[in-house]
């Protein structure tokens, strides 16, 4: 997921340490968006399973989760609905490598703000990212 900074930098204004929490029980793809995340300034957290999730959320706080849908403890759709129910404040994205296999009305329905298919590119994060969390400079 290279990223080239300075085509990007006009695309992704500063971020001002806004916070991401990436729900994956893939390790690898856990580094992967925390590494393409850090670099542009973001302040990220990673954990494997909706349970860690929630407890993380009520604890420190994010704007911005990314979850896969398939988690081993919880269905991913039903934690999108109880993370938008109980902070309604916190934007999500849902990620999946079956992403066609869900129904888009559904997701939505949970509360999803923007979904990804994997695999995806970095720029792909960093575009719905920003469009979520700097939807002004995102527009622009």
């Amino acid at each position: 997921m290279p990223s080239s900074a300075a085509n990007d930098a006009q695309l992704h204004p500063p971020c001002q340490r806004r916070s991401v929490l990436v729900i994956d029980d893939e390790t690898s793809v856990q580094a992967l968006l925390r590494q393409v995340l850090v670099a542009e300034g973001y302040r990220v957290a990673a954990v494997r399973t909706a349970r860690q999730a929630l407890a993380v959320i009520r604890d420190e706080g994010f704007e911005l989760v990314i979850s896969d849908i398939s988690l081993p403890d919880a269905d991913g759709i039903e934690l999108v609905r109880q993370i938008c129910s109980e902070f309604p404040h916190v934007r999500v994205i849902a990620m999946s490598g079956f992403m066609a296999a869900i129904p888009m009305a559904m997701l939505r329905n949970a509360g999803t703000a923007a979904m990804l298919q994997k695999p995806f590119t970095a720029r792909q994060l960093l575009c719905s990212v920003s469009e979520l969390l700097h939807p002004l400079s995102a527009s622009a």
